[in-house]
């Protein structure tokens, strides 16, 4: 079985068995497209049986020398090993070249804190009126629960 044979068989996984969204079904066949053009490149004439880790490996990295956003990258590879998954689970490969391919990570982005100043001008916004500005009728209540969340460090869920 070739590759683009796999890719219709997944793709018909997806809409009757997993009932994908159409943006999902979009995006999984964008990124199956996107590889096997890179392997059809590299490799003319290579069965999805015959895909190893090796050649993941380099497809990640020629994706990471374009500079593409992490986000995407995460979600290539999600498709792909959904993808290889779904062939090793039907019995079309032995084995998933993801088997022994370590996983991509997501960024973790320290938060942005508030100076004591911006953090002094939250707590006074609810008493603030001016022109333009309607008068609130539970002003008492946004300052208590703007202070609960900035004093107790609470999270918005635990206060509610």
């Amino acid at each position: 079985m070739n590759f683009s044979e796999a890719v219709q068989r997944f793709a018909i996984y997806l809409r009757g068995e997993r009932n994908a969204s159409p943006s999902t079904m979009r995006a999984y066949r964008t990124d199956l497209l996107d590889f096997t053009a890179f392997v059809e490149k590299q490799n003319p004439g290579l069965s999805p049986e015959k895909c190893d880790r090796l050649i993941l490996r380099n497809y990640f990295f020629h994706l990471q020398s374009q500079d593409f956003e992490r986000n995407t990258l995460l979600r290539k590879h999600a498709s792909l090993r959904s993808f290889f998954g779904f062939l090793q689970r039907e019995g079309i490969i032995s084995q998933t070249p993801f088997q022994f391919l370590g996983s991509l990570k997501k960024e973790k982005h320290i938060p942005h804190v508030l100076s004591e100043k911006e953090m002094l001008e939250l707590l006074d916004a609810p008493f603030i009126s001016g022109p333009g500005k309607r008068k609130r009728k539970n002003v008492l209540r946004d300052k208590a629960v703007l202070e609960m969340l900035y004093s107790a460090g609470v999270r918005v869920e635990e206060l509610s």
